[in-house]
Order: structure tokens, then C-alpha cells, then sequence
């Protein structure tokens, strides 16, 4: 899978892009990332190494704009974050952490979880 970066210029053109690329999976991780955050681009590659170990589709969602309303929409206050879908509707999320963003273990446990009820990290 090759990591689709795309800048999404409103909520509609963002869930279309993101609709189209996932198809009819249920559950679906969305990782909302910004260029300009060194912890995205860190995680990215975390994404990108552990690709093949996740069960889950995953969708990517570039954010870097912060007048983006993907920001508000989705209540997103630190990048990357993870988001979880299941048939769209929001079922988890894991928000990076501020200094330090999500790592390896976080991506692996978020993927793992997806498919309880209400995933909460």
C-alpha cells in the first residue's frame, strides 16, 4: 500500500476521497496527519513499516491546513490521530500525544481493539 497523501479542501471533498478509496470495508482507521508536524511524519513511517501486520483498511486523511474544517469536524486538537470507522459512523479514536505523538505500539493496540464496541484508547 502506497500512502495517498492528499489535502482535502472541505469535509465533502475529504469523505469522498476517503469514501472511494475504502470501498465497502467496515472498519476503517482514518490517520489524520499534517506535513508540517515531525511526530506525523515519524508516525507515517511507522504506518508505512507496519502496514502488512494490520488487519484493518486504512484511509489518510492531510490536515496540514489548520483553517481545514476536517479539523473541527472531527475534534482534532493533536496530530497524527487515529481515527475508527465502522460503516461510517465514528466508533474509537487515539489522539497523539502533544511532544510526542503515537508510535508503533499505539497504531498495533488501536488496530487490535478495532471491532469492540465504542473503542476507546
Amino acid at each position: 500500500m502506497q500512502i495517498k497523501k492528499q489535502i482535502y479542501k472541505s469535509i465533502d471533498e475529504g469523505m469522498k476521497s476517503i469514501t472511494e478509496n475504502i470501498g465497502s470495508h467496515d472498519n476503517v482507521i482514518v490517520v489524520s496527519y499534517a506535513d508540517w508536524c515531525p511526530f506525523c511524519r515519524s508516525f507515517l513511517k511507522v504506518v508505512e513499516e507496519n502496514k502488512a501486520r494490520l488487519k484493518h483498511e486504512l484511509a489518510f486523511e492531510n490536515i496540514s491546513d489548520e483553517s481545514n474544517p476536517l479539523w473541527e469536524k472531527h475534534k482534532i486538537k493533536v496530530v497524527p490521530t487515529l481515527i475508527a470507522f465502522s460503516k461510517w459512523e465514528p466508533v474509537g479514536r487515539m489522539d497523539g500525544v502533544l511532544g510526542v505523538g503515537l508510535g508503533e505500539e499505539d497504531l498495533l493496540k488501536f488496530d487490535k481493539a478495532l471491532g469492540k464496541t465504542k473503542l476507546r484508547c
